[in-house]
């Protein structure tokens, strides 16, 4: 059974490494019920091509189900599988199998040398990422299994201890925001998360994404958070 795991209770998932985002985007304020942002540029056209990524990769997924015996696409075959994984259970538990199946389906990259943004078929073929790789991923696995655009965001924060960038998914489980990290088995709440992170962007549906039941403004700070190296 998954269980909602507040903050303290929680098990690290591998070494906390580096996630090189290659983005220059703004720190965002966050507030104890985070609200609506609108989408810096940068992540705007990377959500584009991301976009555009996930769609390629759902047609190959889609005519590898159509002929699986056939299906020459080894990476097709293993999301599958993940799919196939959480599409066995219902709420909490299919999103906890998905953050699960995703986090041992690949390694840890641990050089210093970053990985770029690239789509989940071919983190899967690769075999090994950051968490852009593990972020985008599960998104799509999330949205293979019945998640809809509305309920899916990923979110760029930095970590307010070591102040490195690092990339999650946040899904909508009923009327809450959860989150699922490469760096932890545990399904974690986003009030509870923002507490160590500090939100940065997110990508999702254009313009304003909206993440409380009572919406409340989240304003852009002046200070700069400057460019992670590619």
């Amino acid at each position: 059974m998954i269980k909602l795991f507040k903050w303290g209770k929680l098990v690290l998932f591998g070494s906390l490494t580096m996630c090189s985002l290659g983005l220059s985007i703004q720190s965002v304020s966050a507030a104890s019920r985070l609200a609506t942002i609108a989408t810096p540029a940068p992540l705007t056209t990377l959500w584009k091509t991301l976009k555009s990524a996930l769609e390629e990769d759902r047609q190959i997924v889609s005519l590898c189900n159509e002929d699986l015996e056939h299906c020459s696409s080894s990476a097709a075959r293993r999301f599958n599988a993940i799919v196939e994984d959480g599409s066995a259970y219902e709420g909490l538990s299919r999103i906890g199998h998905i953050n699960r199946a995703v986090n041992y389906s690949i390694r840890v990259t641990n050089d210093r040398s970053p990985e770029k943004w690239s789509s989940p078929l071919s983190a899967l073929a690769k075999g090994a990422g950051d968490c852009k790789q593990f972020a985008i991923l599960k998104y799509a696995a999330l949205a293979a299994v019945g998640y809809g655009a509305d309920d899916l965001r990923i979110l760029i924060v930095e970590d307010k201890s070591f102040y490195q960038a690092h990339a999650v998914v946040a899904v909508r489980d009923h009327a809450r925001w959860l989150i699922l990290n490469n760096r932890s088995l545990a399904i974690v709440a986003l009030d509870d998360f923002l507490n160590y992170y500090r939100l940065l962007g997110m990508l999702g549906p254009d313009n304003l994404l909206e993440f409380a039941e009572r919406p409340q403004l989240i304003g852009l700070h002046n200070e700069s958070y400057g460019r992670v190296s590619e």
